[in-house]
């Protein structure tokens, strides 16, 4: 009897809980089951640029598909998904009457951020800080953001594990830690944590689009990989990655 067939995905964390949704339609559908890996995307570049076996890259970003398939090592990129950043607090008095610019542009807040170049939302949140500079140029602070952010999540700044715990809700437990700057897919598990969000505003926030390719390491026959994107891209898989918090395909990405 011929064994089913499997397919190897590589998935930024963000998306572990929406993966978990279409992993067992992707099943029902294809018969075949994913055998999925989470971590920051940088890091997976990495291990798919050291000839790890992978048929599906699911990234949080363009730059690290792109990256590989400029040194052709992937093919086939492919726009399935939004998101945006947001600015977690603790559900403290003071931060309950403030923006996210009274937090952010207070040089005395010190601020939780994951590691750019490992981590998509790092590189997004160092990007949201050369935004406020433009953007708020006679604002107290604006110009200076990044200088009193701290990277906690990624690279070699931390290798524990967040066992269902959000990254925001972790930062924050730091001391000294008063805001952190995260992908806003998270905003429901973050409020079930207690913690306040505070939106940042288009023209401020990134446009954040998340990109997939089809690395050559990858042993599956092509047409289960276009299945898993036609999922990822249908109605259905749409439906299931909105419902994680995730924004709409981008339809000109």
């Amino acid at each position: 009897m011929t064994q089913p067939e499997i397919l190897a995905v590589f998935a930024d964390a963000s998306f572990e809980d929406a993966f978990a949704k279409i992993a067992p339609l992707f099943k029902e559908k294809s018969g075949c089951s994913l055998q999925l890996t989470f971590g920051q995307s940088g890091a997976l570049r990495t291990d798919i640029e050291g000839l790890m076996p992978c048929d599906v890259f699911c990234s949080a970003d363009e730059a690290s598909p792109a990256a590989l398939q400029k040194a052709v090592k992937a093919h086939e990129l492919f726009a399935f998904a939004g998101n945006r950043l947001v600015v977690a607090t603790r559900s403290e008095r003071r931060f309950q009457n403030q923006d996210w610019a009274d937090i952010l542009c207070d040089p005395s807040t010190t601020i939780g951020m994951s590691t750019p170049r490992v981590s998509p939302e790092g590189d997004w949140s160092a990007l949201l800080f050369k935004n406020i500079a433009k953007a708020l140029p006679g604002r107290l602070g604006s110009r200076i953001v990044g200088q009193h952010a701290v990277a906690l999540i990624g690279g070699n700044h931390t290798d524990e594990q967040l066992d269902r715990e959000t990254g925001a809700h972790f930062m924050l437990s730091h001391e000294g830690i008063d805001a952190a700057v995260v992908f806003e897919s998270a905003a429901e598990r973050m409020k079930a944590e207690g913690l306040l969000l505070h939106p940042i505003p288009d023209g401020v926030c990134p446009k954040i689009v998340c990109w997939g390719c089809f690395p050559r390491t990858g042993k599956a026959p092509g047409s289960l990989k276009k299945e898993l994107e036609a999922l990822l891209l249908s109605p259905e898989g749409q439906t299931l990655l909105q419902g994680c918090g995730f924004l709409p395909a981008p339809a000109n990405a």
